[in-house]
């Protein structure tokens, strides 16, 4: 996984933590910004609504090149029972960032006043796919959030980010009533924003050096049986800053993949010893399948995945000589000794940065919010497109086989068929058919017995919830 929390991923997340001592009701300080947006009269909302957001701003300052004060102001009503959800509050910090403030308060329905220090907020671990990740979590119980309670948050960190640029949610899964975004640059500083088609706010400056962004009446999100991930659905925009005469901001998908192709340059060279296993393994091959089939077979069964993210590691892979030598990596890691190995036997093949799932990436909207890293293996013009169900063509004109290294048991040519597995109720009758749907004719038994497993088809449907 590559993309770093933000804000609008780790504020809200569901936690089962504790109510803790100071939250007593009376001789709570509630600020007047509460009591104000608290006072403020509610719309008409569809009946099964079940909170609604009456503030949202965020400030952002940028002091220094990847550094930046995120503010965060956040109030919302709960309506029915099932809002209660939103009485969960987290705040994310990784590498080289600072909690400056940290404060949270209820106004339950009869009136009662409650208040949450930072002392009340725990820190807290999620489970997950990675085995270790130096970004910590402080959560909180709000209390009273039951319906007719106001719960209102409010926190300070100093960011500190490998890009400059900034990422945020403008959309929420219930109503927003009232959504504001500042941004303060240092002076002859200039910023890029991307919103998607439709939906751009023009920014107001409101004071030398900032700006400001204002949206009322957001809809929610309704709930749909079989629907995307509501986080593909929600509205985004990105924002690329840079100092006076920057030329290649990170405004661009361009920019992006320069940048990325920069932060992995020489991570692929290959070793001695890459170069010797290469040449052991296609022995006597000559042709293009037979060469990419086994080294992507290797990297299958003999590169176990182990996520291991630390500051910039979230987002640049290990060395190929490590990777190898150790015998594990993430998606980027496995990917990258991949394209090692393959580049040794003659074969080229690039990065591809996704997010997995459906609809979150928006061509309108550049943007390092990833989690996964692919690859692209340039066919060679005598291979046979027909030959590989995961063939795309590039503008330039070239023909790239796309093949995910993470995936243990998907043969390289072949698209995914445990989705197919899964809604089949891992029936053996459904192999011939889903092995069909996949473009896969050389599915082993060992990889059905795995695939029709209980771990291993559990593991595919937590995959689809991680972000």
């Amino acid at each position: 996984m590559l993309r770093r929390l933000s804000r609008s991923f780790a504020l809200r997340i569901v936690v089962a933590v504790g109510l803790c001592g100071s939250a007593a009701a009376g001789g709570a300080n509630i600020p007047d910004w509460v009591r104000q947006a608290a006072a403020q009269p509610l719309g008409t909302y569809p009946a099964e609504t079940k909170a609604v957001v009456v503030l949202d701003q965020t400030d952002y300052r940028v002091t220094a090149p990847g550094d930046y004060v995120e503010h965060s102001r956040w109030v919302v009503k709960i309506l029915r029972p099932e809002g209660r959800e939103e009485g969960d509050l987290s705040v994310n910090l990784g590498q080289k960032e600072r909690l400056d403030y940290l404060h949270a308060w209820t106004i339950d329905r009869l009136a009662h006043e409650y208040e949450l220090k930072e002392k009340d907020f725990a820190e807290r671990s999620f489970p997950s796919f990675i085995l270790y990740s130096d970004i910590r979590f402080l959560t909180a119980k709000a209390p009273a959030a039951d319906p007719g309670s106001v719960i209102a948050f409010e926190w300070e960190v100093r960011r500190h980010s490998w890009v400059n640029q900034v990422n945020q949610f403008f959309q929420e899964t219930n109503p927003v009533s009232q959504i504001r975004i500042s941004l303060t640059l240092p002076q002859g500083w200039e910023f890029k924003d991307s919103w998607p088609a439709g939906s751009a706010l023009t920014p107001v400056r409101i004071a030398p050096g900032r700006w400001e962004w204002v949206a009322h009446d957001l809809p929610g999100i309704q709930e749909e049986p079989m629907m995307p991930p509501k986080h593909g659905l929600l509205g985004r925009l990105a924002i690329a800053y840079f100092p006076p005469g920057e030329t290649g901001n990170m405004g661009s998908w361009a920019a992006i993949g320069r940048w990325y192709s920069t932060l992995t340059s020489g991570r692929r060279d290959p070793t001695p010893e890459i170069t010797e296993q290469v040449q052991r393994l296609v022995a006597g091959k000559s042709d293009f399948d037979s060469k990419v089939r086994l080294l992507t077979a290797f990297l299958q069964s003999e590169i176990r995945y182990v996520a291991i993210e630390i500051g910039i590691g979230g987002y640049q892979p290990h060395p190929a000589s490590d990777i190898y030598r150790h015998r594990y990596g993430d998606c980027k890691d496995k990917a990258t000794l991949l394209s090692s190995m393959l580049r040794v036997a003659g074969i080229n093949s690039d990065y591809v940065v996704i997010h997995t799932d459906r609809g979150f990436v928006n061509p309108t909207v550049p943007s390092v919010w990833f989690d996964h890293v692919i690859l692209a293996l340039e066919l060679p013009g005598d291979v046979k497109q027909d030959e590989y169900s995961s063939v795309v063509t590039a503008q330039s004109g070239k023909r790239y086989l796309i093949f995910d290294p993470t995936d243990e048991y998907t043969p390289v040519g072949s698209r995914r068929m445990v989705a197919c597995l899964a809604k089949s109720r891992k029936t053996a009758a459904a192999i011939p058919r889903c092995m069909k749907e996949g473009g896969s004719t050389t599915l082993t038994s060992a990889s059905a017995r795995m695939i029709l497993s209980d771990g291993w088809v559990a593991r595919f449907k937590a995959s689809r919830l991680r972000m």
